[in-house]
């Protein structure tokens, strides 16, 4: 079988496509994005795809040089996908790139937002849903391409206390130095304030603290802007392939397993080192005032 199409090279995603509304959620890790993605991937008509399946953050990052109208070059791309790690990790299912290969040949121009819908397409058609969607942290930062690639497309895009974020962060054992946390917090939260205006009427940002203290009310207004009928069954989380835990890592927090749980609120006060919490608040200041998390709080 030949897998060359006519190799003409063009921009990764500038061509749109047609309308669809897919749904990205995006912020940084440890800020609630996969507590959304429990709420909102139980409605019965989207599917979330349900692990962190890097499209955005990690293949377009990387490789958005290539041509894709080279089906041989697609196909070691969705080889790539296919053999990463998040996507591993998703038991049972197993993309068909060759049926994915054999509908990309219809396309006139093939881009990264054209593969990408496919890919996620077959899933939704795996779980029985009509509309599509993807939750990675840090989507937000490539909310541009994504965009130009589906103009329809809907963000919901997650922000967190920073010093909250720094202890759940470690809580996790992972190795991120304290500055490096905070300039990505910083950067995500200047695009939270930039991308709700550029993008108004299809971006929505949510405080992690606002949705847990309050999760009918922030659910009811992020399906309003995503276009979604709201129905209080979202909030059971019940729905969303993969998910089997709470809106907290700590074990100690009294939560009931699957529910929403606002204890994490503030645990940075007992258990964010004085000097850490310093230099976060020094840091971030202008940004904390500006999304309400008060420097002194």
């Amino acid at each position: 079988m030949t897998l060359t199409t006519q190799s003409n090279i063009q921009s990764p995603v500038s061509e749109t496509i047609e309308q669809e509304k897919p749904i990205f959620i995006g912020g940084l890790q440890r800020s609630g994005t996969s507590l959304v993605r429990a709420i909102m991937g139980s409605h019965p008509s989207l599917a979330i795809y349900k692990s962190d399946l890097p499209l955005w953050t990690k293949f377009y990052k990387h490789k958005k040089d290539l041509d894709l109208n080279n089906l041989e070059v697609t196909k070691q791309l969705l080889d790539e996908i296919v053999a990463d790690r998040k996507t591993l990790k998703i038991i049972g299912l197993t993309f068909d790139t060759e049926e994915i290969l054999e509908t990309l040949k219809d396309e006139p121009n093939i881009t990264f937002g054209v593969l990408f819908k496919h890919l996620l397409k077959q899933y939704a058609k795996l779980i029985g849903r009509p509309r599509w969607g993807l939750k990675t942290p840090h989507n937000e930062f490539w909310s541009d391409a994504i965009f130009e690639a589906y103009p329809d497309a809907k963000m919901i895009h997650l922000i967190r206390d920073p010093r909250d974020v720094a202890v759940s962060v470690d809580s996790r054992g992972w190795d991120k130095p304290l500055e490096k946390t905070c300039r990505k917090w910083q950067e995500s939260a200047q695009l939270a304030s930039i991308n709700e205006q550029k993008y108004a009427g299809s971006y929505i940002v949510v405080r992690y603290e606002d949705l847990v203290r309050d999760p009918e009310s922030i659910i009811q207004k992020v399906c309003e802007v995503v276009e979604l009928d709201y129905t209080p069954d979202l909030l059971k989380m019940d729905a969303q392939l993969g998910w089997r835990g709470s809106n907290s890592h700590f074990e100690d927090l009294g939560y009931e397993h699957e529910s929403i749980s606002d204890k994490a609120v503030g645990r940075y006060k007992e258990h964010l080192p004085p000097t850490d919490k310093e230099f976060i608040e020094d840091y971030l200041k202008d940004e904390m005032i500006q999304w309400q998390y008060f420097r002194f709080v």
